[in-house]
């Protein structure tokens, strides 16, 4: 199935992307990705790796704190307003949509520690664009992070396309993650 023309609209893109997601191919993948990020992570931006812990049918990238001597942190989803970010180590509850996240009430971590940050998403493009679930979740995060964070897509091969459709608020990346590694957007 080829993807949708770039005027198609995000709600096109979605349903393209869902159709094409690894279900099959999910512990695989992820774990490829964890190998090229902990080979990679050594020479990226100081200070803790944001990471996220996956909703089902997305790649699971919670290995790398395994990986790293980093710290590590993770976004909460509260039930309005934006996310927020606490330690991978705090207490953690089951979200309504099947993930894990940090229990309400626990500690922060200072934007300004973040250094690498993970952004998972459906669809990423080769110049960085990426196209997320449409909450406007990590639009709404990725300004508050440093300018010198790495802002790394995670996403696996079949869903990396040339160009997506952008608005002003999109934040683009500056690294995709694949098994087949992390490289650099160009």
């Amino acid at each position: 199935m080829t993807p949708p023309a770039i005027d198609a609209g995000k709600a096109s893109w979605r349903t393209w992307a869902r159709s094409r997601a690894p279900i099959d191919d999910l512990d695989r993948i992820s774990a490829r990705l964890i190998d090229g990020l902990a080979h990679w992570l050594p020479g990226a931006p100081g200070g803790h790796v944001l990471l996220y812990l996956a909703m089902p049918g997305e790649l699971d990238v919670r290995a790398i704190a395994d990986h790293t001597d980093r710290l590590c942190a993770v976004t909460r989803t509260p039930p309005e307003g934006p996310l927020t970010v606490h330690p991978l180590a705090s207490s953690m509850e089951l979200h309504r949509f099947g993930y894990e996240q940090p229990v309400a009430g626990s500690a922060e971590v200072e934007r300004e520690e973040i250094g690498v940050v993970l952004v998972p998403g459906l669809v990423f493009a080769a110049d960085g664009g990426r196209l997320g679930h449409g909450k406007g979740y990590y639009d709404t995060l990725l300004p508050t992070l440093p300018d010198r964070a790495a802002r790394v897509g995670i996403t696996a091969e079949t869903l990396l396309v040339e160009r997506l459709p952008t608005e002003p608020h999109d934040v683009a990346m500056s690294h995709l993650a694949t098994e087949r590694g992390v490289r650099a957007v160009r």
